[in-house]
C-alpha cells in the first residue's frame, strides 16, 4: 500500500510537471512576434519598471500575440552597442539614457543642459506630453529608430566626499560626468574638473578617488551604493536624467496595424506611470539615503545660480554638436512648450 501511495506521488507530481510543460510551450506558441528589450540598471530600477509596464501593457493587449523579453543592466552591451543594435533590427527595444546615448542620438542631448526644464516633475510630464520627443527623434527616424516614448528620473544631484554649497566649493572638484559636451562644458563653466567614466565603473571610481563626486538622482545613489564611498548629497536638482524608450523603426512598421498601436499606446501608458511614482520613488530613496549616513544638504542659491549661468555654455556646446538651425530650432521648440506647459 505504501509503496502504490509513492508511485502515485510520484505520477502526479510527473503530472503537474509535464502539465506546466506543456503550458509553457503553448504560451511559447501563441507568441508570434518576439521581441528583446534592453536597458542600462538593475532589476526594479525605473529603467526596468518602465520595460515591464510596456510589456505588460502590450501582451495583455496584443492577446498575449507578442512577447517582450527584457535584458537588464546592460546584459546585451552598453548603451551605445545597444543602440547600433536596435538600428540594424538585432535588437528591436532599448530603454536608454539620453546621456548614455549622446554620441549617437545627438539631439537627445538637449536633456543634458542644466536649469532648461522646470523643477517640477507634474509639469515636466505636462511637456514631455506636448509633443517634444518624436520631434527631437526626426533624426534618429532616418537612422532606423522610433522613439515610443521617455520619461525622467528624479531630478540630478551632486553627491561628494565634501559638502558642496556654493560655487567655490566646487572649484576644481574632480566630478564624473557622462560622456555629453553639455555636460562637460558645464561643469568647466563651473569652474569644476568634469571626468567623463563609464556608468559601470562609476563605483570603482569613486572608492580608489580617481574622482571625488558624481551626479546622479537619489534613486541610483542608492541602488548603486554610492553612499558608501560618499559622504555627501547636494540637492542641487539641476537637471533630469531622461530615458527614451527606441523601437526599431523596420520591425514596428511591419507589425498589423493593432499591435503597433498596443506598442505605441503602451509606451504613452509606461510614461504616465513612471511619471507617477516618481515623486514618491525620489523621497523614498532620499530617506533611505539619510538612514545609511549620508548627510543631505541644500545648497545655497548662489550655486543654483551658477548652474543657471552655465547653461549658456551648454546651449552653446549643444548647437555645435547638431548644427546652428538644428539646435536653434530644437531649443527654440522645447523653450515654447516649456513656457506653454511648464509654468
Amino acid at each position: 500500500m505504501l509503496k502504490l501511495k509513492r508511485a502515485m506521488a510520484v505520477m502526479l507530481v510527473l503530472g503537474l510537471a509535464l502539465g506546466l510543460a506543456f503550458s509553457g510551450v503553448d504560451q511559447a506558441a501563441a507568441a508570434e512576434h518576439t521581441f528583446k528589450l534592453s536597458h542600462e540598471v538593475v532589476e526594479g530600477s525605473l529603467q526596468d519598471l518602465y520595460a515591464r509596464k510596456l510589456k505588460e501593457y502590450v501582451e495583455d493587449a496584443t492577446g498575449g500575440k507578442v512577447q517582450i523579453q527584457i535584458f537588464i543592466a546592460n546584459q546585451l552591451g552598453d548603451p551605445v552597442s545597444v543602440v547600433e543594435s536596435i538600428q540594424n533590427g538585432t535588437i528591436e527595444l532599448g530603454v536608454i539614457n539620453t546621456g548614455s546615448s549622446g554620441t549617437i542620438l545627438k539631439d537627445f542631448n538637449i536633456f543634458n543642459i542644466p536649469m532648461l526644464f522646470p523643477r517640477d516633475m507634474e509639469k515636466i510630464h505636462k511637456v514631455f506630453n506636448s509633443g517634444i520627443i518624436p520631434k527631437l527623434a526626426v533624426n534618429a527616424e532616418k537612422m532606423g529608430m522610433v522613439a515610443l516614448r521617455g520619461f525622467s528620473e528624479p531630478f540630478m544631484q551632486v553627491t561628494a566626499n565634501k559638502p558642496v554649497r556654493t560655487p567655490e566649493d566646487i572649484q576644481g572638484l574632480k566630478i564624473r560626468v557622462m560622456n555629453s559636451p553639455m555636460l562637460i562644458a558645464t561643469y568647466q563653466a563651473l569652474g569644476a574638473n568634469p571626468t567623463p567614466i563609464p556608468f559601470s565603473e562609476v563605483y570603482s571610481s569613486l572608492q580608489m578617488g580617481i574622482v571625488d563626486a558624481q551626479e546622479n538622482p537619489f534613486d541610483i545613489v542608492n541602488e548603486m551604493a554610492y553612499y558608501e564611498v560618499q559622504d555627501y548629497l547636494m540637492t542641487t536638482r539641476h537637471s533630469i536624467p531622461v530615458n527614451i524608450c527606441w523601437m526599431n523603426k523596420r520591425a514596428l512598421e511591419s507589425l498589423p496595424e493593432d499591435i503597433r498601436q498596443a506598442f505605441v499606446e503602451g509606451g504613452r501608458v509606461a510614461q504616465d506611470y513612471l511619471f507617477g511614482i516618481v515623486p514618491e520613488v525620489s523621497e523614498k530613496n532620499r530617506k533611505a539615503l539619510e538612514e545609511k549616513g549620508m548627510e543631505i544638504i541644500e545648497p545655497d542659491q548662489s550655486l543654483i545660480d551658477a548652474y543657471k549661468a552655465a547653461s549658456s555654455k551648454a546651449e552653446e556646446e549643444y548647437i555645435k554638436l547638431v548644427g546652428e538651425e538644428t539646435g536653434k530650432s530644437h531649443l527654440s521648440m522645447v523653450k515654447e512648450a516649456i513656457e506653454m506647459y511648464g509654468k
